[in-house]
């Protein structure tokens, strides 16, 4: 029984990718292009999404992302020496990127706490 549940729960992680790549690339993608095109006037971008739209918007920022600079900057107390990367998204400054009850490293089902029953405990 137990395999069935888990090939189950993979077969349904599937799913989930592939919606949110179809999203991308038939709404968002073409979306932004396009608004990018009319507003020419436009340097920067900051995306804000909810939900599966956080889960969209980030494999659309990923599409859409251009490296424009390699540099090298410190970081830590020790300074140590890292490689940055400056990029635009659809050619413009990325200045702000917001979700709000995204997913992005997964969903624990049924071992999720309602957020009112946890208030009740911790109140």
């Amino acid at each position: 029984m137990s395999r069935e549940v888990g090939v189950d729960q993979a077969a349904a992680a599937v799913v989930a990718v592939v919606v949110v790549c179809l999203c991308a690339r038939r709404h968002l993608l073409p979306e932004v292009l396009s608004v990018v095109e009319q507003r020419r006037g436009v340097k920067k971008i900051s995306i804000v999404a909810h939900s599966l739209g956080g889960l969209v918007a980030r494999y659309a920022i990923g599409r859409l992302y251009e490296c424009s600079n390699r540099t090298k900057c410190s970081i830590g107390n020790n300074r140590e020496q890292v490689e940055c990367l400056e990029g635009l998204i659809a050619g413009l400054k990325p200045m702000n990127f917001i979700t709000f009850a995204s997913p992005h490293l997964g969903s624990s089902g049924n071992k999720q706490v309602a957020i009112s029953l946890l208030s009740s405990i911790v109140l």
